[in-house]
């Protein structure tokens, strides 16, 4: 894994040097590590942002990484490019409380019922250049079936929608990742298609850039 998430980021990293607005499409949440890795290669620090029903800043298992860990393992990362980090649709029945407070200390956590259409337009106001990672089963279940843990009571898919419309319109967001689709768990492709759009509006946001 951890070989495949450092070829990631050294394919990801010459598209940032660029100025290209690079979209990652996973795999399971470790995909979002790979990310922040090209962001650390370079000079600027990174704000994370992940809509998310979980923290995923669980401790590594036996020292080896997991797709619960790529958030603080990019917190801890030795190069301290991780300049804050923002978890927005967490489920407070899925957070441990220890998660919780570890993210707080290294940023800020909203719980499901906290993302309102103005706390979305305000989690984009920061001027720090900033990764937007987007786990799909934040997303009520109705919606995304075609998860590993799919969210009873989820996020609505109009404020899911609207985040990734503005992760693109937003100058300050340079790349932002898709993950936690699983095809062989999907319904009538539910998922892949809500996926898709998530796309299709990120892309419309870049669009619309001033």
């Amino acid at each position: 894994l951890e070989g495949d998430q450092a070829r990631l980021a050294e394919l990801l990293r010459p598209h940032l040097d660029a100025g290209a607005f690079v979209v990652l499409l996973g795999g399971g949440h470790e995909t979002a590590y790979a990310h922040f890795l090209a962001h650390a290669a370079g000079t600027d620090p990174v704000r994370i942002l992940n809509w998310d029903a979980h923290a995923d800043v669980r401790p590594l298992l036996d020292g080896r990484a997991h797709s619960g860990s790529p958030f603080r393992q990019a917190i801890e990362h030795p190069s301290g490019r991780c300049a804050r980090y923002t978890v927005a649709g967490l489920q407070p029945q899925a957070v441990a409380a220890s998660h919780l407070a570890f993210a707080g200390r290294h940023g800020d956590a909203h719980f499901r019922d906290d993302v309102t259409p103005e706390m979305v337009r305000g989690v984009y106001g920061a001027e720090r250049p900033t990764m937007v990672t987007f786990d799909v089963d934040a997303v009520d279940r109705a919606h995304a079936p075609g998860v590993s843990a799919p969210a009873t009571n989820g996020l609505p898919v109009p404020l899911w929608l609207r985040a990734a419309y503005l992760a693109g319109f937003t100058p300050s967001v340079r790349s932002a990742d898709v993950v936690e689709v699983s095809p062989p768990l999907d319904r009538d492709g539910q998922t892949a298609a809500l996926a898709a759009l998530t796309v299709w509006w990120i892309l419309k946001g870049i669009s619309d850039r001033p």
